[in-house]
């Protein structure tokens, strides 16, 4: 069964994007590095610049249990999406939701939502660029092109709605910079023996108009053959082939004043069907389920 999930969407003044995020991370509760912020003398702890009151300030004046990152502790420590956050969170666990590939289930001190219904909100709410993503559905982010990623503990619903009880996870992309410039990354890996090959690649462009008119162009796309076989159909299950677009503006028409409009569109085919260990080191499934469908597809659809 192959699970698909488009969207599109743009915003004026704030950023919006489900993806292109890059390693900008680290613990912001130790700190060792600059965090968005003022580098320390040797010998001083550096300020750790967070916004989860709404506004910047030092981590240090903030009465709300944060996990900060910049995009160097992101790379340092390998946290290249919001699935290994748990790893550096007290707190907090993160696992890919059964049957879909773009959902993720969050908990912080043990308060969270395994299900991805229409009408469901989860108790531990992600933000990108503080636009809300409502659903589970597009949560599963990958870190490209991030200027801070930050992990509220809860409850957070003062600030951040009610469906922060168990917390927040606030990403907050790159804007378009002033000089031009340019991330690029590709990766091949393969998993197990004889398993999926993975290739997957992104890039960013930064390309100033002007002084006052500013561009970023972001892209990515990853894809495997999966890696879990079917008994029962004979297929290979598991697979991604994922791809988005992403577009960020700035205007700047005086000092004292700044537009930001972004845009982006990605397009997810993947899923995550339940599987265990099988024989040769490889994953095995029962499911009845198919890439073309399941067993009632002809008496539900119309023709292909």
């Amino acid at each position: 069964m192959a699970l698909r999930n488009k969207r599109i969407a743009t915003s004026l003044a704030v950023s919006l994007g489900a993806w292109a995020i890059v390693p900008n991370t680290g613990s912001a509760q130790t700190a060792p590095n600059t965090a968005a912020g003022t580098q320390a003398n040797e010998g001083e702890l550096s300020t750790v610049v967070v916004t989860a009151q709404r506004r910047e300030q030092n981590l240090q004046e903030v009465p709300i249990a944060v996990t900060a990152f910049t995009p160097e502790q992101l790379a340092s420590q390998q946290i290249t999406t919001t699935l290994n956050l748990d790893r550096y969170v007290p707190n907090m666990f993160a696992s890919n939701n059964v049957g879909q590939g773009s959902a993720n289930v969050y908990y912080v001190r043990a308060l969270g939502q395994t299900q991805s219904f229409p009408t469901f909100e989860p108790q531990v709410s992600t933000y990108v660029d503080d636009i809300y993503l409502a659903r589970q559905n597009a949560n599963n982010l990958s870190l490209f092109g991030v200027e801070s990623v930050q992990v509220l503990n809860g409850p957070q619903g003062t600030l951040f709605g009610r469906n922060s009880t168990g917390g927040a996870i606030v990403v907050t992309l790159t804007r378009p910079s002033q000089k031009f410039g340019a991330d690029v990354e590709l990766n091949y890996g393969q998993v197990g023996d004889s398993w999926a090959d993975v290739y997957s690649g992104r890039a960013s462009l930064d390309l100033p108009i002007s002084d006052k008119f500013l561009t970023r162009t972001s892209v990515y796309g990853i894809t495997d053959n999966g890696y879990v076989d079917a008994v029962t159909t004979g297929e290979r299950l598991n697979s991604t082939n994922n791809f988005g677009v992403r577009e960020a503006l700035a205007i700047l028409p005086t000092e004292n004043l700044r537009w930001d409009i972004e845009g982006d569109y990605e397009r997810n085919n993947d899923a995550n069907l339940l599987n265990q260990p099988g024989p040769d080191a490889n994953r095995i499934s029962y499911t009845g389920f198919s890439t073309t469908g399941g067993a009632l597809l002809p008496y539900l659809t119309g023709e292909k």
